[in-house]
């Protein structure tokens, strides 16, 4: 049997300083030395507040999405519900809040399926995937949510248009008709 190529090391963290502040999050500067050359660089990561993406199914198994101008791409979005979680706040109870403000539905059952750092090379925060089923329009969205349109697709058809790369970031529908969900919705899997 082969052997086995020796795994990374971690690099030695030497100091950070924060380089900008923004309303959302700050940027550090952070120079860490390598293990074994010992030389030394600076990185840049963006501290921000860890979020919250929500799986909403209604009781015919509707995933509720969002429409909203995004700055980032300078256009429109067909996204899942969710947003920036406040400190302490527990993702399940940030699931709900950014749920009803965003399209003024609520759902009878919830819980967390899992957690990932969206993009660990230059970010340290987490985002906590939330599963609410049974999802209703139980309120007005809130005024800051006025920009935004609510649509709805069928959890079972995103699922049957995901290629094999993107099909653990699907949410579906079991034959049965229960709510299955694995992972976050990517509109790169959208029906076209």
């Amino acid at each position: 049997m082969a052997e086995q190529p020796p795994g990374p090391h971690r690099w030695q963290k030497l100091g950070a300083r924060t380089h900008s502040t923004t309303r959302v999050f700050e940027v550090q500067s952070v120079r860490y030395r390598h293990p074994t050359r010992q030389t030394e660089r600076e990185f840049y990561v963006i501290d921000a507040p860890d979020w919250v993406n929500v799986i909403a199914l209604t009781p015919d198994h509707q995933l509720v999405l969002v429409r909203q101008f995004r700055f980032g791409i300078d256009g429109f979005s067909l996204e899942i519900p969710g947003g920036v979680m406040e400190p302490g706040e527990d993702p399940v109870t940030a699931a709900q809040r950014e749920l009803r403000e965003e399209t003024g539905y609520t759902g009878a059952r919830a819980r967390v399926l899992g957690r990932v750092h969206p993009n660990p090379a230059i970010q340290n925060n987490r985002c906590h995937l939330v599963l609410v089923e049974d999802a209703r329009r139980t309120t007005r969205r809130s005024r800051s949510a006025r920009c935004r349109s609510t649509r709805f697709t069928r959890g079972s058809a995103v699922a049957a248009s995901c290629t094999p790369w993107c099909w653990t970031a699907c949410c579906c529908s079991r034959p049965n008709g229960s709510a299955c969900a694995v992972g976050a919705f990517d509109m790169a899997c959208a029906p076209t």
